[in-house]
């Protein structure tokens, strides 16, 4: 079980790495928000999915063995992934910064009009020239040779940082047991699980069209805000005496906290380290970005429940709260606005502003997200 499951971990690992850059790679500017957080969208609606399937499996297999099957039904989509992938090409940045510019041409000719194809193609090979020209030969080595690379790389590790820090894989991995901590039965823990399935999807789906209307910034600072405010209610239901009107407050106070993580706060995130990072490095800083979120997951995975146990609900949720505030101040502080703009676009303003000066407005009269 231990082996299988690191095994899963470095696919998931993998997969949360290749995804979000592929899909920034391949879209036009006007789409890359909305493409980008459709992953996002796809993995809460699995997660849905799982916790609909897993409550149907319980309720007519039961018995001690029933999560074989839980576990086994789980391999069913990773078929259907792996030969969906076979399908696929490389993103044109991808072909551009391996001199395959032909190949750049034809995969941006698949998903745009022949004159939005060829705008494009002079931007991305260009500055793939540029940057080719720059390299100097490895990641680390561009890394120290260019100050603005190492901020970029920092503004990323704090992204994901604070990610994780809402507590949100806190409440997917944890949500049967707080529930059932509070006095639900475990069936029914299982079952109150889907409910906030059912709210992150909703959440993604909101997100996607706030992601065409607002700008990027003022919606991550909403997200921290609610994020923070929800774990002041958690932590505060927990001193009320044990009824089942706590325990369906303590539900509603998790799916307010799943709602404003899935709609602001986490596909931001995401779509966020997709974009900021540099053609050269995207690959590894990327890489270093969600190594250090599935650190802190890890790291948050194994304190949370000996917190529960040995300091109670109450100071645990109220930590939280704190570390959501600091992740706030950081958002406010340094994450820079990236709608509106290529990638390109995006790496020219790193390279000329540091962190603190990093342009906080998407550009006048921007569409889409």
């Amino acid at each position: 079980m231990v082996v299988a499951r690191v095994i899963l971990g470095l696919a998931v690992g993998a997969a949360s790495v290749t995804v979000p850059l592929f899909l920034a790679e391949m879209a036009p500017a006007h789409r890359r928000g909305r493409m980008v957080t459709i992953n996002e969208f796809m993995i809460v609606l699995g997660q849905f999915l799982a916790f609909v399937i897993n409550t149907i499996i319980d309720r007519t297999l039961g018995g001690a063995d029933v999560w074989r099957w839980m576990l086994a039904v789980a391999a069913i989509p990773a078929i259907f992934l792996f030969f969906g992938l076979l399908l696929l090409p490389d993103s044109p940045r991808w072909y551009a910064v391996k001199r395959r510019f032909d190949d750049t041409r034809r995969v941006l000719d698949l998903s745009r009009a022949p004159d939005e194809a060829a705008e494009e193609y002079v931007v991305i090979t260009e500055h793939a020239k540029r940057d080719l020209a720059e390299d100097k030969g490895a990641a680390l080595r561009d890394l120290r040779a260019y100050p603005w690379m190492r901020r970029i790389l920092w503004i990323g590790i704090g992204l994901a940082v604070i990610q994780q820090s809402t507590g949100v894989n806190t409440i997917v991995y944890f949500a049967p047991t707080i529930l059932e901590s509070t006095g639900l039965g475990a069936s029914a823990s299982i079952a109150a699980s889907i409910v906030l399935g059912l709210t992150a999807v909703i959440g993604v789906i909101v997100g996607i069209y706030l992601l065409g209307v607002y700008n990027r910034r003022p919606l991550l600072i909403t997200g921290f805000i609610g994020v923070a405010a929800s774990h002041v209610v958690l932590a505060l239901s927990f001193q009320l005496p044990q009824s089942n009107v706590r325990s369906y407050l303590i539900l509603a106070a998790m799916v307010i906290f799943m709602f404003f993580v899935q709609t602001f706060a986490g596909p931001l995130v995401w779509l966020m380290l997709s974009e900021i990072f540099p053609m050269t490095i995207r690959g590894f800083a990327m890489g270093i970005s969600i190594f250090m979120l599935w650190t802190v997951n890890t790291i948050i995975s194994f304190v949370f429940p000996i917190m529960a146990r040995g300091l109670g609900p109450t100071p645990t949720f109220g930590a939280f709260v704190v570390i959501n505030v600091l992740a706030l101040w950081f958002v406010i502080k340094f994450v820079p606005e990236t709608r509106g703009r290529t990638l390109e676009e995006l790496e020219d303003d790193f390279r000329t502003h540091d962190a603190a000066h990093l342009v906080h407005e998407a550009p006048a009269g921007v569409y889409g997200s």
